[in-house]
């Protein structure tokens, strides 16, 4: 979610600076094809087969995320990019080092607007992709720890590596339609004959 809220932000700003969103057809990226099988990997394991999942959910983990930073750092002719392989690599190291799930305080959880999802980690041990943040979590601090506050409907827990991919993705929107201004040397006259 606030990758697509950044995202749409940055191609509003994009057009005011005189970009047309529809110019980032042309943007040409290595293995493209890589970040959508990530993502189709992720849904059909942790929505789709979620009870099945189970002990091959940190395996799912490192192939999709592991193949979403090889398909960011052959794109770095982007340096925003940068900043959103550091925020997938903060991700992975979270899911990674808690057996393939992201961990969420179970009471924010249940703030933000999902006390079902909250039940059915309490009751399975995790849901989806998530699982309970306790005393026993490795990097708590990379879990789903932020609140983020949604005008319509409710809000989303999300990672400090969440932040760094929606900030990266919006920088490359940026980076990647609206051409940077470099300095165009001024030619100075040259000195009139006597």
């Amino acid at each position: 979610m606030p990758i697509l809220i950044g995202a749409l932000i940055s191609l509003a700003i994009a057009w005011l600076r005189g970009a047309s969103p529809l110019q980032l057809a042309s943007v040409r990226l290595r293995w493209l094809a890589v970040p959508l099988l990530s993502v189709v990997a992720q849904i059909v394991g942790f929505i789709r087969l979620s009870r099945e999942i189970g002990d091959f959910a940190v395996w799912l983990q490192l192939l999709s995320l592991g193949a979403l930073l090889v398909f960011l750092v052959a794109n770095l002719r982007y340096r925003a990019l940068a900043l959103v392989a550091f925020g997938v690599a903060l991700n992975l190291a979270a899911v990674v080092s808690n057996g393939g799930y992201m961990p969420v305080r179970l009471d924010d959880l249940a703030r933000a607007g999902f006390p079902q999802n909250a039940a059915k980690i309490i009751r399975d041990g995790h849901y989806e992709k998530s699982t309970a943040l306790t005393e026993a979590t490795l990097l708590p601090w990379l879990g789903d720890v932020i609140y983020l506050p949604l005008p319509y409907g409710p809000g989303r827990m999300i990672s400090i590596g969440d932040v760094f991919v929606a900030a990266g993705t919006f920088l490359f929107i940026q980076e990647a339609l609206v051409p940077s201004r470099r300095r165009t040397p001024t030619l100075r006259a040259a000195p009139a004959a006597s």
